[in-house]
């Protein structure tokens, strides 16, 4: 391939342009593989480099990405492509995280329903773990023992109704807004305010 033009980015990155793909490189790399802008630049020392170097970049990236926080098969991808790594690189490193285990879209939603999703309806967090590129199987399957948008709900009104005699219409209205906008139904809603107030009555 020829190499149309080298552009410097920062004090050591690189873009480098040729007439079928871009990637980024680093100083010293350009010196290793030989890379200069207006000469031919081989098969061989291309498949070199991503072999010797961009791989195990990306993996060592992938791996740093996951060390400060879970995520998904998704997010990581996008993690990596923000950082300019080429299609068949971040494959790879992905497949590396996914074969140790270092990523895992079924215990991501998993763990992701058990820490956050305690304040938020079933919908609101499919939602989210749509958002976040799980497989729709996956969270179909999570949700199959039927967690209850009912309980979640009266749990979650009982903590923010202190003291139900001090419910007036006002008050009412925006506890509405505040779960309609969570994801819970407004029947729902209505009928779990009207427990906890009877209870109290």
């Amino acid at each position: 391939m020829f190499i149309d033009s080298i552009e410097k980015l920062g004090k050591y990155k690189y873009k480098v342009k040729t007439e079928t793909l871009v990637f980024y490189v680093y100083q010293s790399d350009l010196r290793k593989y030989l890379i200069k802008e207006g000469v031919e630049f081989s098969k061989e020392l291309y498949e070199r480099l991503i072999k010797e170097t961009l791989v195990p970049r990306a993996r060592k990236k992938a791996l740093d990405i996951l060390s400060r926080a879970d995520c998904s098969e998704a997010d990581l991808r996008r993690k990596l492509s923000l950082k300019n790594y080429l299609p068949e690189v971040i494959e790879d490193a992905v497949n590396y995280a996914k074969k140790f285990n270092y990523i895992n879209d079924e215990r991501y939603a998993e763990n992701y329903l058990n820490y956050r999703g305690k304040s938020k309806s079933t919908r609101q967090v499919k939602m989210e773990l749509i958002s976040k590129g799980i497989d729709s199987s996956i969270i179909e399957n999570l949700f199959l023992d039927d967690r209850s948008d009912e309980e979640a709900l009266h749990n979650l009104l009982k903590k923010k109704i202190k003291n139900p005699k001090d419910l007036d219409e006002d008050k009412i209205r925006k506890i509405y807004s505040y779960f309609y906008r969570k994801g819970f139904s407004t029947e729902l809603i209505r009928s779990e305010i009207n427990k906890i107030i009877s209870i109290e009555a």
